[in-house]
């Protein structure tokens, strides 16, 4: 038999090379015109090098950095990759190891040898439940007496055979992953203090201090240490497997025939494990849940799905059935959240609802969090910290169909902190995305009207520069919608943005979409940074209120938005934006098909760049591009320079680059 490797194993080659051939030409074309080709019209990496400041920083980030004329094409082969394996969550962890700079992909993904070979036939035989269970106990030191050995192996007697076999291997998995986890905390263990760790890392957000001290601002060395002692590449390798556990789990019970009423209860050293309840059932914070497999009713869970201290590293949900409340009331991980550690819901059927504070919905800090809903119109709404948000580890909302709302505030919707991947990848359904901005809880430093959002496809650093000088590499932060008409709404910094050597991507395929932001969004970024956004189709709606936005890079930075089709709408206002560079920054803008309605005010705005006058800087190059290549096109009059089969330009092309760095070029072609 033939077998296939993920596309997140085999790299972008390929992407690359067709992507260069399909649209170099535009680039070069567009650049000639004001004196310059690819290899000149980049941000020059040594300079770059000479100013960008940050511990843990990512490849991906440096290579779009690198050619801005690829950026495209790099997001765009992370956005296959996902949509190849969007219902392997184990695959997607691989992904996001590999994107973090900690290449791991436990047996690359079954094609050179399956990690659960052996789990799987220990997971068929015999008295496999209660055999995984003792196992458990002596893992923890803690062995099981004969009579309570005996006392085990009747109860599970009442499981039925396609449940026992699913548990049986998600224990086995939970055990070798706690083993792998172990490692990764051994050096960190040898001289941290772990549990007032695990406790103080939520609470650097610190909800009543807000204006002097946010989240990602805060300094605690011991967290530092923390992180120069972490191994990453043991934890994802321990997430991967209990992943895969997890797939085979929900192939064997979406299989199964109807199960009858059975309850199934047991307490180990790393929770207590609950099976059956197919009644309306409450899972309550105060217990420590290892396992839940839960067959039908509507239920209500507290802090399910999520690690709660040092000492229960693992927590895995599984509810097959029924239209489920999830609900998070304090500031705790919540809902597929691994904190030093693993936490994985999966919800295979029915509306649900999904309420949060913090560290919910998705959430890996120093773990792993997954969130994976299959079916259903659902409802998802937390503040902070959630819906695919990660730091140091991988933070994944998956939610395969349905009409779906997402509500929150401040670091969500596809959030990667330092070594963080956080994606939330919606397949199908009209969708609704709103980082609040209207209830201003987290006012941003560029404008106290409106909330920093850090959203919706953010990649997001440290910057230490101006106070105690530790500063923090962004990680990578993704939100893609597969199809559906769609609406996006977020305050300053959202919607494909990068700030601090992070990488944010927003990916929207089919569909009738309307975006919303105010600062930094939709293809914007600053300082060592890259946002992108790309629209597959439709006829879209882009509305931006202040600056840095639809394609604008500040500060060595790319910012990108590319639209593929469609009669779409822009209406800008503010400045630095339609293909905007601002102090040593490439921002590109290109909307490649439909007759399209531009309203813009401001400077510089289609193309057009501020050059940086610090001494160390006047003479690198800033850049902005603006293309418009198909349809019959409705430009401001204030803007006379622009229209259908016009080209426009800014600075002294006839300067060397060196004496006239900041140049732009705007082209309608149809």
């Amino acid at each position: 038999m033939r077998r296939t490797v993920p596309l997140a194993a085999v790299g972008l080659f390929g992407i690359l090379i067709a992507f260069g051939q399909a649209n170099g030409d535009v680039f070069d074309r567009a650049l000639d015109a004001i004196g310059l080709t690819k290899a000149t019209g980049r941000m020059d990496m040594n300079a770059f090098d000479n100013f960008a400041s940050g511990e843990f920083p990512l490849s991906f980030v440096r290579a779009v950095l690198a050619d801005p004329y690829m950026a495209a094409a790099y997001a765009q082969g992370l956005v296959d990759a996902v949509r190849n394996d969007a219902e392997r969550p184990s695959a997607l962890l691989a992904l996001a190891a590999i994107r973090t700079n900690e290449r791991i992909f436990r047996g690359l993904g079954g094609v050179i040898f399956d990690p659960l070979v052996e789990a799987k036939k220990q997971a068929e035989a015999p008295d496999a439940l209660a055999t995984s269970i003792a196992d458990l106990h002596a893992f923890a030191n803690s062995p099981l007496t004969e009579a309570q050995q005996a006392q085990l192996r009747q109860a599970t007697q009442t499981v039925p055979e396609s449940v026992a076999k699913a548990a049986a291997l998600l224990l086995l998995a939970s055990r070798q992953a706690m083993a792998l986890r172990r490692q990764s905390l051994a050096d960190a263990e040898k001289v941290l203090d772990l549990p007032a760790l695990f406790n103080r890392i939520p609470n650097l957000l610190d909800w009543g201090e807000w204006q002097e001290r946010r989240w990602t601002d805060s300094y605690d060395p011991e967290v530092f240490r923390l992180m120069r002692l972490f191994d990453l590449k043991l934890l994802f390798a321990g997430g991967q497997e209990l992943l895969m556990a997890t797939e085979q789990t929900v192939q064997w019970l979406s299989e199964a025939k109807s199960l009858p009423p059975f309850s199934f209860v047991w307490e180990t050293p790393f929770g207590r494990i609950a099976l059956g309840n197919a009644g309306d059932d409450t899972y309550l914070s105060d217990v420590r849940w290892l396992l839940v497999i839960d067959t039908g009713g509507d239920d209500t869970y507290f802090h399910a799905a999520a690690t709660q201290d040092v000492a229960h590293p693992v927590s895995v949900v599984i509810d097959l059935d029924g239209n489920e409340y999830y609900l998070s009331d304090r500031l705790a991980p919540s809902t597929g959240a691994g904190v030093f550690g693993y936490g994985v819901l999966v919800d295979m059927k029915g509306y649900d609802r999904y309420e949060g504070k913090g560290f919910a919905q998705g959430v890996g800090a120093f773990g792993v969090g997954v969130l994976w809903d299959k079916a259903g119109n659902d409802r998802y709404g937390a503040k902070a910290v959630c819906q695919g948000a990660a730091m140091f580890g991988a933070g994944m909302l998956l939610d395969s169909s349905g009409d779906d709302r997402y509500d929150c505030y401040i670091y969500a919707q596809g959030f990667g902190f330092t070594k963080g991947f956080g994606l939330l990848l919606d397949k199908d359904g009209n969708d609704v995305y709103v980082a609040n901005d209207t209830d201003i809880l987290f006012p941003s430093p560029q404008t106290k009207e409106h909330n920093a959002s850090l959203a919706q496809g953010c990649g997001f650093g440290r910057r230490a520069d101006y106070s105690d000088g530790h500063s923090l590499s962004g990680g990578v932060g993704v939100l893609m919608d597969l199809a559906g008409d769609d609406y996006y709404s977020a305050g300053v910094f959202g919607q494909g943005v990068g700030y601090w050597l992070g990488a944010g991507i927003l990916w929207d395929g089919e569909g009738k979409d309307n975006y919303r932001c105010v600062w930094y969004g939709q293809g914007g970024s600053a300082h060592f940074a890259t946002g992108i956004l790309l629209e597959k189709s439709g006829n879209d709606a882009y509305s931006a209120t202040h600056h840095m936005a639809m394609g604008a890079g500040h500060d060595f930075s790319v910012g990108v938005l590319i639209d593929e089709g469609g009669d779409d709408r822009y209406e800008a206002k503010g400045g630095l934006m339609l293909g905007a560079g601002n102090a040593n920054g490439v921002g590109i803008f290109w909307d490649k098909a439909g007759n399209d309605i531009y309203r813009a005010s401001g400077s510089p705005i289609f193309g057009g760049a501020n050059r940086s006058d610090a001494p160390l800087r006047r003479n690198l190059l800033c850049l902005g591009i603006f293309l418009d290549t198909g349809g019959t096109d409705d430009y401001p009059t204030d803007f006379p320079q622009a229209g259908n089969n016009k080209r426009w330009t800014q600075g002294e092309i006839a300067k060397p680059l060196s004496e006239a760095p900041a140049r732009g070029i705007g082209w309608d072609s149809e």
